[in-house]
């Protein structure tokens, strides 16, 4: 079982110096959120308080309906966190490394390595088990029109989020590791290990495919006019338009694993395992480059209230850098572990963040200076408990998985 592992805390240098270039680019203030309800409940789905133009076809008042909680991928919500005051959890047959989705009425959706998507009540009652075709680290995106959308390794997989009945099946030639995207205009759009891109209406036929010069691990983003932006493990960012053309790439000099952020003005922010977080204009053009001294490889950026982008290295450092790409702070966590997670932002500006050694971190900024308060312990007795990205509950409760196991974290 999970433990608290108390206070625990390794700092680094504290905003120092500036590693991206200043540029002059008036970010402004972001505000609000990118998706699913705000605290409370109710509110439009995922993207449209920031794309007010948009419609993002995302599962009504669902406050995590997909990765990144909405199609800009901000991982924040408005909802306070709860602190590790009180474990849930429930086993499943094999490990999980798919990020959970949250429903509307608070049930769970997260898939498995035993070839399963797993629909949970917010007791962790099972509702329904459906069989993939082969296993799953892809997570579930939740639509409007009741359909679970996940990938698997032998492609996509749309169910009934009721019922878990299969609704269609669009079959790829390699693992789709990609989290599916749902667009202003209705495509399900995702990334394979066959190192396409691709687009699908609402029935699963083909819509597009792009190609890249490899294999695609990363999730899309979408900006407000309906762009969508993927990474490549050819070290590329691509620009897609909403009918499937191909608008540019930017070569980040290393692979990107990670998934785009969009700023509210339309800065797409990439992690590399170059090590550099890149901007780039919605053109393709470097706006700013923050280099860190570890590969940027699983942590996605996410973006606070204040414009700060926060994300995490291979050697255990949560960075927080600023909008104009200079760097604010940055903080080590634990034995130097891997950041395995994007971090959440929670309605506080609180911030958790899991590692490879299977800890789970809460971070609250004092000012300028960022002070672990608390740590709980994902080590279920069950082997290598590497955590999946965190989601939260309208009841700001975390939710994430690790080895075979899915905990619910609350007060």
């Amino acid at each position: 079982m999970g433990s608290r592992v108390g206070w625990w805390l390794t700092s680094l240098a504290m905003g120092l110096g500036a590693c991206g270039a200043r540029t002059g680019l008036d970010v402004g203030d972001p505000g609000g959120d990118d998706g699913g309800a705000p605290a409370g409940g109710g509110g439009g789905a995922g993207g449209d308080e920031q794309c007010p133009g948009a419609s993002f076809p995302l599962a009504e008042g669902a406050p995590w309906p997909q990765v990144g909680r909405g199609p800009l991928h901000w991982g924040r919500t408005d909802t306070a966190g709860p602190g590790f005051g009180r474990a849930r959890s429930t086993v499943f047959g094999a490990e999980t490394h798919s990020p959970p989705a949250v429903a509307t009425d608070g049930g769970i959706f997260i898939a498995s390595r035993a070839s399963t998507l797993h629909s949970l009540t917010s007791d962790l009652t099972t509702r329904w088990e459906a069989p993939l075709g082969d296993f799953s680290d892809s997570g579930p995106t939740l639509g409007a029109d009741g359909s679970v959308y996940v990938g698997a390794g032998d492609g996509m997989y749309a169910f009934d989020a009721a019922s878990g009945a299969l609704r269609w099946y669009f079959p790829t030639s390699g693992y789709v590791y990609s989290c599916p995207l749902l667009t202003d205009d209705g495509a399900v759009v995702f990334g394979s290990y066959d190192a396409n891109v691709y687009g699908l209406d609402s029935s699963g036929a083909l819509l597009w495919t792009v190609p890249t010069g490899s294999s695609v691990f990363s999730s899309a983003a979408s900006d407000c006019e309906g762009r969508m932006y993927i990474g490549s493990d050819d070290g590329s960012v691509y620009a897609i338009d909403p009918g499937g053309q191909l608008r540019w790439t930017f070569d980040t000099g290393g692979r990107v694993l990670t998934t785009p952020l969009v700023t509210p003005e339309g800065l797409v922010v990439v992690g590399s395992e170059s090590g550099a977080i890149v901007a780039l204009t919605r053109d393709g053009a470097e706006v700013w480059r923050f280099s860190s001294a570890g590969p940027v490889r699983i942590s996605s950026p996410s973006l606070g209230a204040d414009g700060t982008i926060y994300f995490g290295t291979d050697n255990g450092v949560l960075h927080a850098v600023r909008p104009d790409g200079t760097e604010r702070w940055a903080i080590g966590l634990g034995t130097g572990a891997p950041i395995d997670t994007r971090p959440l932002i929670d309605g506080r500006g609180d911030l958790y963040v899991g590692t490879e050694d299977e800890i789970l971190f809460n971070i609250v900024e004092n000012g300028e200076l960022p002070e672990v308060t608390e740590s709980f312990d994902l080590d279920s007795g069950f082997g290598a408990d590497l955590p999946t990205d965190l989601a939260m509950t309208a009841e700001g409760e975390i939710v994430v998985g690790a080895g075979p196991q899915l905990w619910v974290l609350g007060p």
